[in-house]
């Protein structure tokens, strides 16, 4: 799957993974804060922002769209840096290529499994405005308040 990115600077690369129903832009502040001593690679993971779309998602498929795009810009020494979601595939990805990346750093999130997350409960509410054709941010708003989820959390998304 060919990823959507964003490619800037020069130097040792660093890769920016983002989380769930993110975008390559949800870390442009810390791209942005690097990109003047490193190459900095921005990545919409598949299903997100302008990457391609598919039926199957899951951690490794996500992890290995990625490798094959370093592999493609034939990135090397890589520090990887992954936001929620992100965070996993930064870890699913340091399996697949682990001779490309020299450091990891993963943010809110650990390498276990999460049971009745806030992202689960998110995810529903979103699915129900869908399923009902609620398109207005008020009403969206309103579903999710009423899922119990904080009026700073559903801004965020």
């Amino acid at each position: 799957m060919k990823l959507n990115y964003k490619l800037q600077g020069k130097g040792q690369p660093v890769v920016f993974l983002h989380g769930v129903f993110g975008s390559l832009d949800n870390l442009n502040q810390l791209a942005g804060g690097l990109v003047s001593e490193y190459l900095t690679l921005q990545v919409d993971l598949r299903n997100h922002g302008q990457s391609p779309w598919s039926d199957q998602i899951s951690y490794p498929a996500m992890a290995q769209d990625v490798a094959d795009l370093c592999r493609e810009l034939q990135l090397k020494d890589i520090i990887l840096i992954g936001h929620s979601m992100g965070g996993k595939v930064a870890m699913q990805l340091s399996q697949v290529i682990p001779d490309l990346i020299q450091k990891i750093v993963v943010i809110d999130i650990a390498p276990v499994k999460y049971n009745g997350s806030p992202n689960a409960i998110i995810l529903r509410s979103l699915m129900y405005c869908l399923n009902n054709q609620i398109t207005d941010r008020k009403q969206i708003m309103a579903v999710m308040r009423e899922a119990g989820i904080t009026d700073a959390i559903c801004l965020f998304y």
